[in-house]
């Protein structure tokens, strides 16, 4: 009836202003953590934990030369750049096919013309895949916040407008090529870092060495963040069951509590928020272990939520980060009822 329909139509519109917001939340400079970061080092992170986790008839080849330049970025963003074109590379192939990932350094005169492009040294990261390619008319429209060729319940249609935000955000640009039947390009192109901060990229804290084993509920309306986080912790040995909202949440842990020892929890999402959530999953279960990701910083949290979580991680996360925050939340082990500890308790967080 009539109803029924406004209040879909509601529900997806809500929905949209919260995909939106959250969106232009990942793009905002203050956010970035801007540091000289090797790309050829990235596509060496991002590759080598998708040869562990896709299908063995999608091969990945690389072709980034040794000594190339350093960029000014945010490590955490530039890797979801990469990992989303790789990943959805992944998905325009059916069955066999092959992705090339390059690097490559172009002075001012070898960058291509045209749209008043920024001059200068660039380096150009590039995903080739020999997938099913694109129609000029899906092509026109790849930027589109929502716009997505997949299935329901497979795309959010944010993908590549987030990685075109990201980019515009690094001071870069995106080409793309594509032919039906002849597969896709993506070309990022990013500034040289100036000479004075290319002295080296950031010093990473090195990946948990264990392999996991146990079970962790990851919850999150993102398909493409659930992918990353999924093949990340499955890459590592972790056995692992996705959510897609807060609700589903609640019904995976109320019928899987004793086969799961960590909730890895986004605080921004449709149906329940993860705060929500949180009372939803403690009420049930006061020794459940919950690990909070979220795009803002863990100023959100509330006192009861900083005393009684697992740990915290910042989104978007790389692998090792990723890594290191679960095996950290694993460690300190589930609260017993009543239990609150100084091992448990957050610092004040200031405002600023």
């Amino acid at each position: 009836n009539v109803r029924e329909l406004a209040a879909a139509a509601q529900n997806a519109a809500t929905r949209a202003a919260s995909l939106t917001k959250r969106l232009l939340g990942f793009a905002r400079r203050h956010q970035l953590d801007w540091v000289p970061t090797d790309p050829a080092a990235m596509v060496e992170e991002v590759v080598t934990l998708l040869r562990r986790t896709i299908d063995p008839l999608v091969r990945i080849e690389t072709r980034c030369p040794a000594g190339g330049w350093l960029v000014q970025a945010d490590p955490a963003q530039l890797n979801q750049v990469l990992m989303n074109l790789c990943l959805n590379a992944r998905d325009a192939i059916a069955g066999a096919g092959q992705i090339t990932v390059e690097t490559a350094c172009l002075t001012a005169a070898e960058l291509p013309a045209g749209r008043g492009r920024r001059t200068g040294d660039h380096v150009r990261l590039s995903v080739t895949d020999t997938g099913t390619g694109m129609t000029d008319e899906v092509k026109a429209r790849i930027y589109e916040p929502f716009f997505t060729t997949k299935g329901v319940g497979k795309g959010t249609g944010l993908g590549l407008p987030t990685v075109f935000a990201a980019v515009r955000q690094h001071n870069g640009w995106i080409d793309c090529w594509s032919e039906v039947g002849r597969g896709t390009r993506f070309d990022v192109y990013l500034p040289r870092a100036g000479a004075a901060k290319a002295a080296g990229p950031r010093t990473e804290t090195p990946a948990p060495a264990r392999a996991g084993k146990e079970r962790v509920l990851i919850v999150d309306d993102e398909a493409m963040i659930r992918r990353v986080a999924a093949m990340t912790l499955q890459g590592r040995g972790y056995r692992v069951l996705e959510a897609a909202d807060g609700q589903q949440a609640v019904d995976v842990y109320t019928s899987e509590r004793e086969r799961i020892d960590l909730v890895l929890l986004d605080l921004s999402m449709p149906v329940l928020s993860g705060h929500e959530t949180f009372r939803l999953l403690l009420k049930f279960d006061p020794r459940v272990r919950v690990l909070f990701a979220s795009g803002y910083s863990a100023e959100q949290l509330s006192d009861l939520e900083r005393e009684m979580m697992a740990g915290f991680v910042p989104k978007p996360y790389r692998p090792h980060d990723l890594l290191a925050a679960v095996e950290e939340a694993l460690r300190r082990g589930p609260l017993r009822s009543g239990e609150m500890t100084g091992r448990h308790r957050m610092p004040a967080l200031s405002a600023g």
